[in-house]
C-alpha cells in the first residue's frame, strides 16, 4: 500500500471490531475516498459518508463537504444534507473560488436552484397570514405599530431561515420573536 500514513492510520480500523476516529479533516475525507475506491473497500465508504455530514464539518464548512460529496454518485444523501446548510453568501464568496472551481457546472447549477427554491419557501412561510394573527400581540398598539412588528418579524425570520437552514419554523419564529423584541420599543 502506498497510501500515506495518516490516510490509513484511519483506513484499517475501518475494517476491524475496534472504536473508529471521527474525521473532522477535509482532505483526509478526500484521500479516504480515493483509498476506499481503490481498494473497493465498501466499508470505508460508508464511514466516510457518515463523517462527511457530522455537524462540526457542516458547520465549518458545507460547501467544501458539498463539493466533496458531488465527486461521487455514491454520495448523493450526503450531498443534499450538506446543501441545506448553505446560503447564497457562501457561494458568492470570495473566500471559497478554491471550492466552487472543483465542482462541475451541473453540481453548482443545483446548488443554485435548491437554495432558490429554499429562499422562496422561507418567504412563503414568512409572508403566511396565519402565524403573523396567531403570534403578533393583541395588545392596544396602534395598527401602525403592529404592522411594523409584523414586519420586522418577517425581517428577522428570513434572514434566519436563510442564515441558518437547519431551523426549524417554530425554532425560526421564537428567535424572530426574540431578535426583534430585544430591540422593539413596542
Amino acid at each position: 500500500m502506498y497510501e500515506a500514513g495518516n490516510v490509513l492510520d484511519v483506513f484499517l480500523p475501518c475494517f476491524y471490531p475496534v472504536s473508529k476516529p471521527v474525521v473532522e479533516d477535509f482532505e483526509l475525507l478526500e484521500a479516504l475516498i480515493a483509498t476506499a475506491e481503490k481498494y473497493e473497500a465498501g466499508v470505508v465508504l460508508e464511514m466516510v459518508k457518515s463523517w462527511l455530514v457530522i455537524p462540526e464539518n457542516l458547520g465549518r464548512d458545507p460547501l467544501r463537504a458539498y463539493a466533496i460529496a458531488c465527486t461521487s454518485t455514491a454520495f448523493g444523501e450526503q450531498a443534499k444534507v450538506a446543501a441545506k446548510w448553505m446560503t447564497f453568501d457562501m457561494i458568492a464568496s470570495l473566500t471559497h473560488l478554491d471550492t466552487i472551481t472543483c465542482l462541475t457546472a451541473l453540481d453548482h447549477h443545483r446548488l443554485v436552484v435548491y437554495l432558490a427554491k429554499r429562499e422562496k419557501e422561507a418567504s412563503r412561510v414568512v409572508n403566511e397570514p396565519s402565524w403573523t394573527v396567531f403570534y403578533t400581540p393583541r395588545c392596544a398598539c396602534k395598527t401602525a405599530a403592529r404592522t411594523e412588528f409584523q414586519e420586522a418579524i418577517k425581517k428577522v425570520l428570513l434572514d434566519a431561515f436563510m442564515s441558518n437552514p437547519v431551523l426549524t419554523t417554530e425554532e425560526a419564529v421564537f428567535f424572530g420573536f426574540q431578535a426583534v423584541g430585544e430591540g422593539s420599543s413596542l
